[in-house]
């Protein structure tokens, strides 16, 4: 039987008799109805699937002149703050830098002399366009010093 006498029949519209069975089981009228219902929502789902891509993100970089000091997590550097944690609560090892708030953790920099890393932490004393890096001595961060230099600052579209 057409799937239109169905409709037809489930409607009330029409004396015709319709018979449909799911795994040799006769359906009922709503069991029908129901099963109709869900094969259209599946169908719009299928579709609202393929046809929602999430929009593409531009990434690019910004040059910006900065204050490049350098920390390490000792009490010397970190104070009341040494507990290995980052304000954002990643483990303070490896690089990582420590900017002010307009830079969201997450955010990208490439610092010349030290390379690709992530803003993970805050500073009290880290305003404007000052970043801090993460060495694991505090020797290394005396020898890096305080230098100022072009970052570049990954922004996404």
């Amino acid at each position: 039987m057409p799937l239109s006498t169905a409709c037809v029949n489930l409607c009330g519209l029409s004396k015709k008799c319709a018979t449909f069975t799911l795994k040799g089981k006769v359906m009922n009228k709503t069991e029908i109805l129901i099963a109709l219902i869900l094969i259209i929502l599946c169908a719009f789902c299928a579709i609202s699937i393929v046809t929602n891509k999430p929009e593409a993100v531009e990434i690019g970089y910004d040059e910006v002149e900065m204050n490049v000091s350098a920390y390490c997590p000792c009490s010397k550097c970190c104070g009341n703050f040494a507990d290995g944690i980052t304000a954002s609560g990643a483990i303070a090892t490896g690089k990582l830098i420590a900017a002010p708030p307009c830079y969201p953790f997450g955010t990208i920099m490439d610092v010349p002399g030290y390379g690709e890393a992530v803003v993970e932490d805050r500073g009290g004393a880290i305003q404007g366009d000052k970043i801090d890096l993460l060495f694991p001595t505090h020797q290394e961060a005396l020898n890096w010093g305080r230098q100022y230099l072009t970052v570049r600052v990954e922004r996404r579209r």
